[in-house]
């Protein structure tokens, strides 16, 4: 897969699913598309304007994955939890007062640690690393445009409705529906973060305190 089209669809994605979210609530909610009657020509050029709006969906995914990396990588980023899987790591002096600072500090030492054992075992850590952060950061990126797409699709409900939009049987199937995305992929990034955080500080354990010696060049 070409660098164009891998990050085409990574960011493609998230911000197609926001778009298809906004535009089936606009329908529901404008009597448009209901469960009950479905004009199936509007229907055909609901699809057509979302096919247009391809564009602007890998711009929207764009913003989501770099909205992402601010609340889960810049702002709420534990990197201790990994490091305290360490025996012995090599802590500089102004640890623990910047937390950015010390996530740098944690990527030099693993790739420190890395460059000191043979190829076949280094390309397999690395490409488990590689797959697992991807995933990562494809769940987040998700969870960041369900949670969007369901505050921007619930405001217009409670505009048009206010209390009574739960009586309103095809918009509560549309929420619920959200919300449970929403809960799947948040799901999914809690344990695809915790696989990686162990992984990392399993492998760089035994690297450090020289725990697997047959890998070691």
């Amino acid at each position: 897969m070409s660098f164009e089209t891998k990050y085409l669809i990574r960011w493609g994605i998230p911000g197609w699913v926001f778009i298809f979210w906004v535009a089936l609530n606009f329908f529901i909610q404008d009597h448009n598309l209901s469960i009950d009657r479905i004009d199936f020509d509007q229907l055909s050029k609901v699809i057509g304007i979302l096919i247009s709006l391809g564009v602007v969906g890998v711009v929207i995914g764009y913003v989501f994955h770099q909205l992402y990396f601010l609340i889960f990588w810049i702002i709420a980023k534990d990197i201790y939890k990994t490091v305290d899987m360490v025996k012995n790591y090599p802590k500089p002096i102004n640890w623990g007062e910047n937390q950015t600072n010390d996530y740098f500090h944690l990527e030099y030492i693993w790739h420190k640690q890395l460059l000191k054992i043979n190829d076949e075992a280094r390309v397999y850590i690395t490409d488990r690393y590689r797959y697992l952060l991807s995933t990562v950061h494809g769940h987040g990126t998700m969870l960041i445009s369900q949670g969007v797409s369901s505050a921007v699709t619930m405001l217009p409900g409670y505009i048009n409705y206010g209390l009574h939009v739960w009586i309103h049987f095809e918009v509560i199937i549309l929420y619920a529906v959200q919300m449970f995305i929403a809960y799947v992929f948040y799901k999914s990034f809690n344990y695809y973060s915790k696989n990686l955080r162990n992984f990392q500080g399993f492998i760089l354990n035994d690297l450090s305190n020289n725990k697997i010696p047959e890998i070691k060049k």
